[in-house]
């Protein structure tokens, strides 16, 4: 009896073999989309998913290493006994804290899940973690400032608190204070060349000096440890021509010892510059290198490793609706999440280190 020929396809070697798994991963989700969906998952959800292949393994230790994005704090009036919104852009979740601590006067920084108060009334700063309600009460300060900002966590003892007024275009007074200091040391400073006023959203510390940046461009940098203020005679024209002046503004911001401005305008595109420690000049940074920035008046922060969708990107607090602006495409994009209208004010603020201290409270970002 004859035999049928066997229709089924045979593979007698291992080149054939390799070339018939290649052709299966053909149908696998490309890498950049499979990172995209796993950042949306929890963390359980991604160890489950990278039991089912080596690919997805790999998408899996990548997500699981990606960094946390800083929370968008809304913040209700002063006199309001609302509850403090957070929101997560990572999983569009919001929780909210009732922090009347918080309701301590104005609001001058924000950094390393801190936040500088001022209370008029009794003419004295405190800075206040939302997350663990922790609070460092300052010494009263009787001179008249218009800015402040803090280097880190008051917790070390590297932190110093600074305020600063301008006057008379070549006047600098600056008073620090120390946490645990006891009064203000303040000292008043000469500048060799002028610099009329301060651009408040420019105050930044970096490398254990204070950055600040005047309307004309020019570059000031106290250094609290030498007692030093020092004012760069260098006009940045590029920073301040073109466009509105009254619709121009600037973000100033540290990443890895590097500080780093954004200038926004409504006739031109977003730029960003970076800080030259030698020639002393601004420059234009054309490829942000998968970082993001989050800008707000009151302190800013760029970020490594985001999720996929986050990269290249540049996020703004304090609008209507919540902004970002992706850098590649020169484009604005209205994001779903709209201030609450008992809040009058959005800042950055660091993810807290344990996430339950939000648990509970949870719900969609509208």
């Amino acid at each position: 009896m004859e035999e049928k020929p066997n229709n089924k396809r045979v593979l007698s070697t291992s080149t054939e073999l390799e070339q018939e798994q290649q052709q299966e991963l053909d149908f696998y989700l490309p890498t950049d989309i499979l990172l995209f969906v796993f950042t949306l998952l929890s963390f359980k959800d991604t160890a489950r998913a990278a039991g089912v292949c080596r690919k997805w393994r790999a998408a899996a230790a990548t997500v699981q290493n990606l960094g946390t994005p800083p929370r968008l704090l809304h913040l209700p009036t002063i006199y309001s006994y609302h509850r403090y919104e957070f929101v997560d852009l990572s999983s569009r979740q919001s929780h909210s804290l009732s922090l009347p601590k918080c309701r301590r006067g104005r609001l001058y920084h924000v950094r390393d899940r801190w936040m500088l108060f001022f209370k008029a009334s009794m003419r004295a700063f405190t800075l206040f973690c939302p997350y663990t309600t922790d609070s460092v009460q300052l010494p009263r300060l009787s001179e008249e400032f218009k800015g402040a900002a803090f280097s880190g966590n008051p917790k070390s003892p590297d932190c110093v608190v600074v305020a600063i007024n301008i006057s008379l275009y070549t006047r600098a007074t600056i008073s620090t204070c120390r946490p645990g200091d006891d009064k203000w040391t303040t000292v008043t400073y000469q500048s060799q060349y002028p610099f009329p006023d301060c651009i408040w959203s420019c105050a930044v510390a970096c490398n254990g000096s204070f950055y600040w940046m005047s309307p004309s461009g020019r570059v000031g940098i106290f250094d609290p440890t030498r007692n030093n203020w020092r004012v760069f005679n260098a006009e940045h024209d590029h920073l301040v021509n073109g466009g509105f002046p009254n619709r121009r503004r600037w973000f100033m911001a540290e990443h890895g010892g590097e500080v780093f401005l954004v200038r926004t305008c409504i006739v031109c595109s977003v730029a960003v510059f970076k800080f030259d420690q030698t020639e002393l000049d601004w420059v234009e940074v054309r490829d942000l290198g998968g970082i993001t920035i989050f800008v707000s008046p009151k302190g800013s922060y760029i970020k490594d490793k985001m999720p996929g969708r986050m990269r290249d990107c540049i996020f703004f607090s304090d609008d209507q609706y919540f902004m970002r602006y992706l850098r590649h495409q020169k484009r604005y994009f209205r994001e779903a999440l709209i201030r609450p209208k008992e809040q009058h004010e959005a800042v950055w603020i660091d993810a807290p280190e344990d996430d339950s201290v939000l648990q509970g409270s949870s719900k969609p970002a509208t």
